[in-house]
């Protein structure tokens, strides 16, 4: 009995045993530094976090790691032509973002991290194949990023390398046999900083007959540039159709990868075919003249002329100038002899340009060949007439000639005007006190005067090409002009050269199969080669990011493309030619003295051993944050930074890295290193320091370093706007004002110290102590800011009573601007306030015609319409508003016009709206108050 009384007891005993045995082989551990994934046959997929998990038999974990790491690999994908095309492909990854139920793609490989890496290139590809499915565009990051959010995509760390093809090979062409060119001929005109606010008022004032009519017969827009605004990234970028981390040319000078030698940018460092490159493939004749980093020439199916036969900044002596200059090497002597030397710049050709007089003409011809005669603006002047002559007589004797199936001709010489002459302009900047007054005068017509001649050669070139041509004009970037003008660098720079260049270029087509009109855009440089493909008859390749304008084109006479689709014009036809050497010549330490002298370079970089200069890296890492590729970007900006310590951009970009990591505490070492390391910072570096300050939270800490800081002139005047924007933020609105004054003694026309000073000034209502601020700068030089101050004046006399003269300020105001959308609005709403919505309305109207989404402008029209009764309008502009922002004013206005016209129960409605997304509004309550008066009567 005792025997079967054991026999329950032993079972138990075992049975516990069995358990728990079976309980210890379904615990899993996750070690620290990684993360499980769960494999749940019917439950899905699960995290675990590092520790011991219980989980079934049939359960399996893979670990993970649980910090961010990448990965690289490469997409397979096959063209419609059946080419074979790899991409290869980096992604940064951080699991502890990722949705678990994304993951199941990677359970099925083995723990290890090679198993890991195959299993997340299996992933990307397969993502890139479904994507590409059916479409004729190139794969990009941009597409496939949001498909991988949920595995854990850190942002900004997928990149895509360069298309390969595995077939066709180099030497084969499937284009050749079967293709025919246009019935058209194609020229493209580069003009360097062409800008439409200059020229459009020219053109109706028929000082630009060549270009109006090119545009009047054609389709034009705005050409969109990038970053950073410097000319060899950007032409190449338009003669490529690449962006330029693969094209390759990144900056004036590079590292010669032989010799560790600075050495101007050539076409050796161009890793990708250009359009000349392309044509040629397929035996289309062609001319390039004059275009960025073309030396040495290139062997063409035509004639090549390139950057140095008579470039004002790179210029051979004559004993060897054909060397390498053109293609093919029998077309050196007539070159040669189209040649326009310096002394046959006569008297009258510079006049044309500026008006100085014979002595000051001839006192610079004596500096011309010196490194000196570069500083000197008429000297350099002189050079750049005769380097544009030279071209321009090249590319029309060629063009006539030979009437290539695609022709290339680019123009430096307005840039560089712009560069030595912008500044001049009317009206004048303080900038300009350091020329002499008589040549100053001589010189504030020479942007235009050389549009003049640009025009001239325009038409010039149009008429070689013959009626039948397709014509492109466009330009790399705008320049800033007017109101646009930096107050505190000159446009030469040293270092610098981009600050006056803007990111809005020109573009026009013309020829028989053009549609004329406007373009609504957007049009990117990346659109301008795929264009030119497309006018050719020729597809666009997979590689190349832009889009065809296809849309300028008559229907119907769009040449029909081949159905081959290209993978990249680099991997079919004759292979580019990059040597291991970078083109070093005799004349490159002359050539880089002459790019320092004239702002485009940095002088003295520093010592390295890769490619790339100091600036080289800074303009990387730039083409890297456009992007958002962080971890790119910063490896950039380190490297420049170690070959030139005490330069201020690398530091700059490092900052602007730890910003859009969402890092400002970060950010702060960095600007107050970039701060105290240069000679001579940016002024508007004060402000961005100060607003990196507010967003760490750190005033105290920004409040003591600026004021440890003493410099002069313009810096000291923004080194006191940052003070003061950071003790407004700190409440302490006297010693905010103080600096804000201080400021704008130094320099009238800082705007941000003229708002803070107005908004502190006014809350105090110290309205004639304001007033007398504001009227000194109320004639800046600056004309935008001139045109606030004005408008900040015109309020303050309104608030004291006198409307009137606050009229006449508002009038005075729009004599300098008259588009201006805060004057129209000002004076528009100034007139309604008075009981004159009626002549208050056409203000309103053109402010509206500018600014269609401004809220301000569309709450004066409501208002005004209410007030003449108008309640429809007012209704549709209300419409108008809502779609953009449903700020608590729009509800106000809506709410005063219903009560105006007896649309109570409306008024009320909006006004309740209004409450209910501010409640503490006190002149709001004050109007439902009256609403609900009104309701109840």
């Amino acid at each position: 009995m005792k025997l079967l009384r054991a026999a329950p007891l032993a079972v138990a005993v075992l049975a516990s045993a069995l358990l728990l045995g079976a309980a210890w082989r379904c615990l899993a551990r996750v070690p620290e530094g990684a993360l499980g994934l769960q494999i749940r046959n019917d439950q899905g997929i699960a995290m675990l976090s590092p520790g011991r998990h219980l989980i079934r038999p049939m359960d399996s974990i893979v670990l993970l790691p649980s910090t961010r790491r990448d990965y690289s690999g490469e997409i397979h994908l096959t063209t419609t032509e059946g080419a074979a095309l790899a991409i290869p492909f980096r992604i940064g990854l951080d699991f502890t973002r990722a949705e678990p139920s994304r993951l199941a793609a990677l359970a099925g490989g083995p723990a290890s991290a090679g198993g890991l890496e195959g299993s997340v290139g299996r992933l990307v590809e397969k993502e890139a194949t479904a994507l590409s499915a059916g479409r004729r565009e190139s794969l990009s990051a941009e597409m496939l990023a949001p498909v991988l959010n949920g595995i854990g995509l850190v942002p900004g760390s997928l990149t895509l390398g360069r298309a390969r093809t595995s077939a066709p090979a180099h030497g084969e062409n499937p284009l050749r046999a079967s293709y025919k060119a246009p019935p058209w001929p194609v020229l493209v005109i580069g003009i360097d900083s062409a800008d439409w606010d200059l020229m459009t008022p020219m053109m109706e004032a028929g000082a630009l007959p060549n270009l109006k009519a090119l545009r009047d017969r054609g389709a034009w827009g705005t050409l969109r540039s990038m970053k950073p605004t410097l000319s060899p990234i950007l032409w190449t970028t338009i003669a490529t159709g690449r962006p330029p981390e693969e094209h390759g040319v990144i900056d004036f000078l590079m590292k010669d990868p032989a010799t560790g030698a600075e050495v101007p940018i050539s076409r050796f460092f161009r890793k990708v075919k250009a359009l000349w490159n392309i044509a040629s493939d397929l035996d289309l004749s062609n001319l390039t003249v004059a275009w960025w980093a073309t030396w040495p020439a290139e062997e063409v199916a035509g004639q090549m002329i390139t950057d140095r036969v008579a470039y004002s900044l790179f210029d051979l002596s004559s004993d060897d100038r054909q060397i390498g200059n053109v293609y093919p090497e029998s077309l050196a002597r007539e070159v040669l002899d189209l040649r326009v030397e310096e002394d046959e710049i006569g008297y009258e050709d510079l006049r044309a340009i500026a008006d100085v007089p014979p002595a000051e003409f001839d006192r610079a011809r004596l500096l011309i060949g010196s490194l000196e005669g570069y500083r000197d603006p008429i000297t350099h002047l002189i050079r750049i007439l005769a380097s544009t002559q030279t071209y321009h007589r090249i590319a029309t004797t060629l063009v006539a000639r030979n009437r290539p199936g695609l022709a290339l001709v680019y123009y430096e010489g307005l840039d560089e005007v712009n560069h030595r002459f912008a500044h001049l302009m009317p009206p004048a900047m303080k900038l300009a006190r350091g020329t002499p007054a008589p040549l100053a005068a001589a010189c504030a017509g020479a942007v235009s005067g050389f549009y003049r001649l640009q025009d001239r050669m325009v038409g010039d070139l149009v008429e070689a090409a013959g009626p039948d041509a397709v014509i492109l004009v466009m330009s790399d970037h705008g320049f800033a002009n007017g109101a646009e003008r930096p107050i505190d660098a000159p446009p030469d720079i040293e270092g610098k050269p981009g600050l006056w260049h803007t990111l809005d270029g020109v573009f026009i087509a013309a020829g028989p199969p053009i549609a004329p009109g406007r373009l609504a855009g957007p049009l990117t440089l990346l659109d301008v080669a795929p264009t030119v493909l497309a006018l050719l008859g020729l597809p666009k390749a997979g590689d190349m990011p832009g889009r065809a304008l296809t849309e300028i084109v008559r229907p119907g006479l769009l040449p029909r493309t081949q159905e081959i689709q290209v993978a990249s014009y680099d991997e079919i036809g004759a292979p580019l030619q990059v040597p291991g050497a970078g083109g070093a010549s005799a004349h490159d330490s002359e050539m880089i003295a002459k790019l320092a002298a004239l702002g485009y370079i940095q002088s003295g970089p520093g010592p390295g051993s890769d490619t790339g200069t100091p600036t080289y890296h800074v303009n990387a890492g730039r083409i890297f944050l456009s992007k958002n590729q962080l971890d790119r970007a910063q490896q950039e900006f380190d490297r420049a930074r170690e070959l030139a310590p005490g330069f201020d951009q690398p530091l700059l970009g490092l900052a602007q890295v730890q910003m859009m990591r969402g890092r400002p505490a970060e950010a702060i070492p960095l600007l107050e290193e970039a701060l105290r390391a240069s000679r001579d910072p940016q002024p508007a570096l004060f402000t961005r320091a100060a607003l990196v300050y507010m967003r760490a939270g750190r005033l105290p800490e920004g409040i003591a370093f600026l004021g440890s800081l003493r410099l002069t002139g313009a810096p000291e005047a923004f080194r006191l706007t940052a003070l003061g924007m950071l003790r407004e933020r700190t409440g302490d609105a006297e010693g905010a004002l103080a600096a804000y004054r201080g400021a704008l003694a130094i320099e009238p026309a800082i705007s941000r110290a003229l708002q803070g000073a107005y908004q502190i000034m006014k809350r105090k209502g110290d309205l004639e102590e304001l007033a007398r601020l504001l009227s000194g700068s109320v004639d800046v030089e600056v004309v935008s800011v001139s045109v606030r101050a004005s408008n900040w004046l015109a309020l303050t006399r309104e608030l004291q009573g006198d409307r009137d003269r606050a009229r006449t300020i508002l009038q005075d105001a729009l004599l300098k601007l008259p588009d201006e959308v805060m004057t129209l609005t000002n004076l528009g709403s100034m007139l309604v306030r008075e009981d004159r919505a009626k002549e208050g309305l056409p203000y309103l109207e053109r402010a509206y015609g500018r600014r269609p989404k401004s809220i301000e402008v569309l709450i004066n029209l409501i208002v005004a319409h209410g007030r003449m009764g108008s309640l429809d309008q007012a209704r549709r502009y209300f419409a108008e508003g809502e779609a953009v922002a449903k700020r608590p004013e729009l509800y106000n206005a809506m709410a005063y016009a219903c009560h105006l016209n007896g649309a109570s129960r409306d008024a009320a409605t909006y006004i309740g709206e209004s409450l209910a997304l501010d409640p503490n509004q006190a002149e709001a309550r004050r109007l439902k108050e009256e609403i609900d008066r009104k309701g109840a009567l």
